[in-house]
This record gives C-alpha cells, structure tokens and sequence, in this order.
C-alpha cells in the first residue's frame, strides 16, 4: 500500500519537473515529440519501480500537463494529427505497462508457490519426524507385550493362565489400534490436501447427526454433554460421514480439554440459508498464538503435549473436510465464556 502511494507522488513530482523543463527549454515548441517522449519513459519507469497503478496515473497525468502546461494545445479534435504525434507514445506506454503488470502477477505467484513449498517442506520435515515418534512408540509396546508373551509361554511348564494372556494381547491389540487410527488421520489428510479425498454429498439432517455424536460421546466419557436445537431437523447437502467425523473431533476435544465436573455444549444455530455449530467448553481460553497455529496439521500445545496422547492431526483434517463443504471454521475463546468452536455451513 505505501509503496503504491511513494509510486504517485513520484509521478507528480517527475510530472512537475517536465512542466519546470518546459520554461528552460524552447526546443520543445518546435519538437512536439521532445516533450512526450520522456513522459512515456517517466511512467514506464514509475510502473517498474512501484506498480501499473501509479505507472498509469504517470502516463495520464503527463498527457494532461503536456496539453496545459507543457506545450498548451498540442492536442486538438484533428485525430490523425494528434494521433501521429502522441500515439505511438502511448501505445508503447501501454504495451510496456501491461507486460510490467503481467510481469509483476507472475512475480506474486511465484512467491506465493514458493512460499507453499517452504510450508510443504516444513511439513514433510515435521511429518517424518512426528510419525517416527509415534509410530515407534506402539511398536514398541506391541513387540515387548508379544515377546514377553512368547516367553512365558516357552518356559512355563504348565498352561499360562488366560487372564495374563488376555491382557497381554488387549495391550496389543489397543496399540495397533492407535497406529492404525495415524495411518487413517495422515492417509485422510494426505488426500484432503491433495484434492484426491471423494466427498459423497447426500442430503442429511445436521442435528440426527449431531445428537448420535453427542450420545457416543457421552456414552465414552460420561461427560455431561446438554445439546441446544433451534430446530429438531435442519437438512444439509454434505457428507454425513465426514461431518460426523468433525462433529466427533471437536466434542471428543472438549471433553479432553476441559475440568472434569464441566459441561459441554453443543449448539446448532440457523440464520437465513446459514448453519452454524458450536462446541463450547469452560477450559481455559487459549493464547493469541495458539489460536493462530491451532488448525495447522501436528500442532499441539505444550498443555496438550503434558497431557494428552495424539498428535495434532484433527483439527486440520476438520478444517480441511469444512472448506471441501464450502463452510468455514474458527475458535473464540475467553475467560468467562471458555473455548468455543464454531462450524458454518450453507444449506
């Protein structure tokens, strides 16, 4: 913005300074095209240095102090006449102002790609680093539980007793489940960035859905979860699955984020052809700089590192799915009111 600004005001001077040549230099009433030339190399030099804007301004403004201060009544309603003297000025002005301008599109979409390569590389990095960590982690537990259940069977003379053996393998079998549960999560969100996830749009009732999250939930947690309806159907054309996916995330994260004796409140809202749900928690109100970062894959708190398992894949997959619905999703958050999430769709 400023620098678009510093590209007008170098044009009035630049402009001001043609009109000051004007009284030290007479070899422009008898050379018409002396005094148009360096106006056309004047708003091609400021369409260079600050943009098309003040480049075209330049141009317009030196035609106009050419014709009333510079050379008075240059222009006149002969149009061949007027035409051989300022047009091939102002076409090759023109010409060369729109190749700046291409010129300037193609610089800011180049900085744009690179800068989403930069994030891709720095996520590629984060990714690798973070699914070796957590992939090693059950690894391990499902080696040690099935080696040491390997061994008391080889060197137990007598039949191992079913409930040790049960534990070890349900100790397994909960491991394997959380590798699996990553491999979904990354596979999801791999597809989700790439465009590549099929998104089966149906018409559904936001509220059914939302009401069969709210008892799973609950149903885990024992939370108390109170659900507010403005209505007790609210048809959208989405992906069921998908937005029971978010809807689950989101309250799941509540519940692990909050005092244990709160409650959690699920509200769904309806303005006009606009849905909004909100998942509201009386935790404590998260940082500016959380609140900035929170959506971004693998980002976790250093609260929720201390003190919850996972790896800070499901609020991107959530935004993702949303933005795939044409919707848009942020948090609130303060210390009266607790954490809000909130999800808009249209209908």
């Amino acid at each position: 913005m400023y620098t678009s600004l510093f590209g007008y005001l170098a044009s009035c001077i630049l402009i001001v300074s043609m009109v000051i040549l004007k009284y030290v230099d007479t070899f422009m009433e008898r050379a018409p095209y002396f005094a148009i030339a360096p106006l056309g190399l004047i708003s091609i030099v400021v369409a260079l240095t600050w943009g098309v804007g003040p480049g075209l301004f330049s141009l317009i403004l030196g035609l106009l102090a050419t014709q009333f201060y510079i050379m008075p009544g240059i222009f006149t309603t002969d149009i061949v006449r007027d035409t051989a003297i300022g047009g091939p000025f102002v076409l090759s002005d023109l010409i060369v102002i729109a190749l700046i301008g291409r010129s300037i599109v193609m610089q800011r979409k180049l900085m744009h790609v690179n800068h989403q390569l930069e994030q891709a590389v720095s996520l590629k990095d984060h990714f690798i680093t973070r699914a070796t960590h957590e992939l090693r982690t059950p690894l391990t537990t499902v080696r040690g539980q099935a080696q040491l259940a390997l061994r008391r069977l080889r060197e137990s003379d007598y039949e191992v007793p079913l409930p040790i053996m049960q534990a070890h393998f349900e100790k397994i079998a909960a491991r394997a489940e959380d590798m699996q549960m990553l491999l979904d999560d990354l596979l999801d969100l791999n597809s989700l960035y790439a465009g590549n996830l099929p998104l089966h749009f149906e018409t559904c009732d936001i509220v059914e859905i939302c009401l069969e999250v709210v008892g799973e939930q609950h149903a885990v947690s024992n939370r108390i979860i109170v659900f507010h309806e403005c209505e007790e159907h609210i048809e959208l054309y989405a992906d069921k699955k998908r937005l029971s996916q978010v809807a689950t995330n989101l309250i799941s994260n509540a519940i692990k984020y909050s005092v244990t004796d709160t409650a959690i409140n699920v509200t769904i809202e309806q303005k006009n052809r606009e849905v909004l749900l909100k998942v509201q928690n009386d935790g404590l109100p998260l940082l500016e700089d959380v609140r900035q970062h929170i959506f971004e894959p693998f980002y976790r708190t250093p609260e929720a590192e201390a003190t919850q398992p996972g790896w800070g894949l499901g609020l991107a997959i959530c935004k993702e799915i949303i933005e795939q619905h044409h919707g848009r999703i942020w948090v609130e958050t303060s210390l009266d009111t607790g954490t809000t999430f909130f999800v808009q769709l249209s209908r």
